[in-house]
């Protein structure tokens, strides 16, 4: 008898060079090198034309487009001719419809990949309706432990529901570092430019506290408001010391140039970028945000500073620039923390999950 394989859709909105979709093509490399892999057979559903898009498709055995949720039907009815057992979400977006698959017999696997409830009436539509589908969900997958906290907090996990906690395994070897080698200052952020990620904060701490100073920014990514943000910059003359670079692909070089990694964030998951600055030996000053400060969790690895106090995130990078003992103490404990990240095997962690949820 020949035992048939187990069928899992992945599911995301975005397939551009962001951190989620990156975490997704990583775990699918990974997913097919592991040697238990013969069980598994791997379907994608993402948008066709983005930049990560056919990465992602060259990593399955078959390939769906989503474009909004009118792509609903046409994504049942595939799941239904391919024999697809699970599907597994990844983001918000994608977190609707395949709770809407759940109620078809489908098991759900949902990653939240942070948590953004702040925002207009969209965006509390939005969390809404989150909300009201999240009882269809098999397993929660959290990547930190405020993570989970705050989705059980605002309700976008259930009372009693399963959240499994697993690290995102980081790919990059650990590196030296060069900071604080050269009289002008490099402050950078590499980031989706959207109001979560609170860039128009970062803007104006720097031109409260560095403004005609020896330190230039660097913001490197992309997003709906890059526009804004480039005419803030410019209102606030401030051209010749912040610097738009757009996207960047080759990280490791953007963090070589780098004496400090900066976040304004609100709110995150566990953010890749971070972990791939620690990894290279760069200083990360982090708003004291979830997903921010469980980096912090058993050593001291980043700087952390209250986002509404420019005094206070001046302060710690200040203590990043002037207190060399303390910042190489914590620069070797975020090389030892993403060492333990890059040996994790959470292609391993995933299979486990999906066996035990069909099986249980």
């Amino acid at each position: 008898m020949i035992k048939s394989k187990i069928r899992i859709l992945f599911l995301t909105y975005r397939a551009d060079y962001s951190g989620g979709p990156l975490l997704l093509l990583q775990l699918l490399q990974d997913l097919n090198s592991n040697h238990d892999r013969q069980d598994f057979e791997f379907f994608m559903s993402c948008p066709r034309h983005e930049e990560l898009a056919q990465e992602l498709i060259s990593c399955c055995q078959g390939f769906i487009p989503i474009k909004n949720l009118a792509s609903f039907f046409s994504i049942l009815n595939y799941c239904k001719s391919h024999d697809i057992r699970i599907v597994h979400s990844h983001g918000r977006g994608a977190g609707y419809l395949s709770r809407m698959l759940g109620l078809f017999g489908i098991r759900v696997v949902h990653s939240l990949h942070g948590i953004h409830s702040e925002g207009g009436l969209g965006t509390k539509i939005k969390s809404a309706i989150e909300r009201l589908v999240a009882f269809r969900t098999d397993v929660f997958v959290v990547s930190s432990i405020t993570e989970e906290q705050a989705g059980i907090w605002q309700g976008f996990i259930p009372p009693g529901a399963k959240a499994v906690f697993i690290p995102h395994r980081s790919q990059f070897e650990p590196s030296t570092s060069m900071v604080f080698k050269n009289p002008i200052r490099r402050l950078g952020v590499l980031t989706r430019l959207e109001p979560e990620k609170g860039n128009i904060d970062l803007i104006s701490f720097f031109k409260s506290c560095l403004k005609g100073t020896n330190w230039q920014l660097y913001i490197a990514g992309d997003g709906s408001e890059k526009a804004t943000l480039i005419a803030e910059v410019q209102n606030l003359h401030l051209g010749s010391q912040i610097h738009f670079l757009g996207f960047v692909k080759q990280k490791a070089s953007f963090f070589g140039e780098l004496d400090v990694l900066i976040s304004f964030s609100r709110g995150e998951g566990m953010p890749l970028t971070i972990i791939e600055a620690m990894a290279n030996g760069i200083p990360c000053l982090l708003s004291r945000v979830r997903g921010h400060v469980d980096f912090n969790e058993n050593s001291n690895k980043v700087w952390l500073f209250n986002p509404k106090d420019f005094s206070d995130c001046y302060s710690q990078l200040k203590q990043i620039e002037n207190d060399k003992e303390d910042r190489e103490l914590r620069i070797r404990n975020a090389r030892s923390y993403t060492s333990q990240l890059r040996n994790f095997d959470w292609d391993k962690a995933y299979m486990s999950l999906y066996k035990e949820i069909l099986f249980q």
